[in-house]
């Protein structure tokens, strides 16, 4: 899914610390929890979204990414929707309505 939203600037490795990288990520993915929360219940166990450290040169990186368990197929339907139409700012992602069924 990502760090942030992608019509966002990123925190800036060397500039920013690991904290905020975290931050960030965190409420990127609480948002999206928010946003998709409809339709990520319903899923049960065989979705769910985290936040993941990956190791860099200079600072750890995080992201949010979608985990699917035993290739559920409403799960992988959701993890496909949601990559395909991932908000692309901080605003959109707050304040948009929950989403409630895949068009």
């Amino acid at each position: 899914m990502g760090a942030a939203p992608f019509g966002e600037d990123l925190p800036e490795l060397g500039e920013d610390t690991p904290k905020h990288f975290h931050a960030t990520a965190v409420r990127f993915c609480q948002g999206l929890r928010r946003l998709y929360g409809p339709l990520i219940v319903p899923g049960g166990a065989a979705f769910s979204l985290h936040v993941e450290s990956i190791d860099h040169d200079l600072a750890p990186h995080y992201e949010v990414t979608a985990r699917v368990v035993d290739a559920h197929p409403a799960a992988l339907k959701l993890s496909e929707y949601m990559a395909n139409s991932v908000p692309g700012t901080w605003t959109d992602l707050e304040q948009g309505e929950p989403i409630d069924r895949l068009t």
